[in-house]
């Protein structure tokens, strides 16, 4: 026999395996969790990013205002161009780290949907590769699911019993 389509998912995450609460034979849905990788790290990781990013809005809150101020005053000759270009350049800093703490953030979102792992697809769980405690690596497998509805079967049939099947013609199969 053979199925319709198989996989065997894994993790991009190096860590504990936290859960795993399905068995072999279990049937499955697409998108349904089977694994969750421990992410404490990438946890406390993402508020360290989030409040890099609170930081850096503030900053550049501030650097707006000063190169506004200055812009002003420079206008009316009160500050020299050195002071206006100081406070620009400060101004564009503070816009960088706000954009780096932001793909900061998404590196560790998209790292955290790392550490569960889904059925890619209706079946049943022929293979359970791991438990509790493991220890899950990039590219190795945690289980295997099979999609089972259609399956193929695959027959050899004698040369005497040929005249008892035609093309078309449905059959009972029966698999030990």
């Amino acid at each position: 026999t053979e199925s319709h389509a198989r996989a065997a998912p894994g993790t991009r995450l190096l860590g504990r395996v936290a859960e795993a609460g399905f068995a072999e034979g279990d049937r499955v849905e697409r998108g349904q969790v089977l694994v969750r990788i421990e992410n404490q790290d990438l946890t406390a990781r993402q508020r360290q990013a989030e409040a890099a990013l609170q930081e850096a809005r503030a900053v550049l809150a501030y650097a707006e205002k000063n190169v506004q101020r200055l812009r002003n005053l420079h206008q009316e000759k009160a500050v020299s161009q050195q002071a206006l270009d100081e406070a620009e350049t400060g101004h564009a800093r503070a816009r960088a780290a706000v954009e780096t703490a932001s793909q900061s953030i998404g590196e560790v979102e998209a790292n955290l949907r790392y550490s569960t792992v889904t059925s890619p697809l209706d079946g049943v769980v022929v293979q359970k590769l791991v438990q509790p405690g493991d220890i899950a690596a990039p590219g190795q497998p945690l289980f295997a699911v099979e999609q089972q509805d259609p399956i193929e079967v695959t027959v050899e049939v004698s040369e005497r019993d040929l005249s008892y099947v035609e093309t078309g013609r449905e059959v009972d199969v029966e698999i030990e």
